[in-house]
């Protein structure tokens, strides 16, 4: 899928989060939310409003003037690609695997299973 022009607010995929999100802030009045979400999810729980923890792994970022939020914890892949702009983020943190000048690892490095691999355990949870 391909992020417009207008980034990823005016992306189908992103109206739909936001419309679920509502839905659910509606049902389950005053409850705390929690949105973990990869690549493009990353990028889509981002960028929604009132989640109250963020948790993003590898997040599609394109802009490498766009802060990560002080409720995201953003966890990349040292060799990903997708997540390279993000890399000096005060809210992110950069674990091993792949070798970004490398494109053979690019895919591997994208994977979730790093997670896993490396033992990584997020901040706070």
């Amino acid at each position: 899928m391909m992020v417009s022009k207008g980034g990823v607010k005016s992306t189908d995929r992103y109206r739909e989060a936001r419309d679920t999100l509502n839905k659910a802030k509606a049902k389950y009045k005053g409850a705390e939310t929690t949105g973990v979400a990869h690549s493009l999810g990353g990028i889509i729980i981002s960028n929604l409003d009132g989640i109250d923890k963020k948790i993003t792994y590898n997040k599609a970022h394109t802009n490498p003037f766009t802060k990560t939020p002080g409720n995201e914890t953003h966890i990349r892949t040292y060799g990903d690609a997708v997540s390279f702009l993000s890399r000096g983020n005060k809210h992110t943190h950069n674990i091993a695997g792949g070798d970004i000048t490398d494109p053979k690892t690019w895919l591997k490095s994208h994977n979730t299973d790093n997670l896993k691999k490396y033992n990584y355990k997020v901040p706070g949870t």
